[in-house]
């Protein structure tokens, strides 16, 4: 079973090593540490393993935006990346919740769908002949 909290200093490691295994870089320990000290990264574990993350952050016109969805290639499609958003939705203040991946990313678009989102935009000349999707989810909650 996966669980999902916020993630620690005792988590960055394990973080930056999941994440260097995705894009063969360290570029991003920076971003990854300081979404930990703003209480804007969270874990999934499976029992003591970490298992993938998510890092949000509220620059996106003042919404929350999942800006980073990372997972363990060894725990890939066996439900870590739904526990982080299934995680994310339930907690986020707003009444809808956007991310973005690229035109080529399959996997999470699946997962998208699977979750709901919907396409909301498209963002040209991020990555060369790969557009960025927007995707929004309106979320329903008690208090909205």
């Amino acid at each position: 079973m996966i669980h999902v909290e916020r993630a620690t200093e005792e988590d960055i490691n394990e973080m930056c090593l999941m994440d260097r295994r995705t894009i063969n870089s360290d570029a991003r320990f920076g971003k990854i540490a300081h979404a930990v000290g703003h209480r804007q990264a969270f874990i999934a574990k499976s029992g003591w393993d970490r298992v993938g993350f998510a890092i949000i952050h509220r620059n996106f016109f003042d919404y929350t935006f999942i800006d980073l969805l990372i997972v363990h290639p060894e725990y890939r499609r066996l439900g870590a990346g739904d526990a982080l958003m299934a995680y994310i939705e339930k907690t986020c203040p707003d009444d809808r919740l956007f991310t973005s991946t690229n035109q080529s990313n399959g996997v999470m678009q699946a997962l998208l769908a699977k979750r709901r989102y919907i396409h909301s935009g498209t963002i040209d000349n991020l990555d060369i002949d790969d557009p960025e999707w927007v995707y929004i989810k309106w979320l329903q909650h008690e208090n909205h």
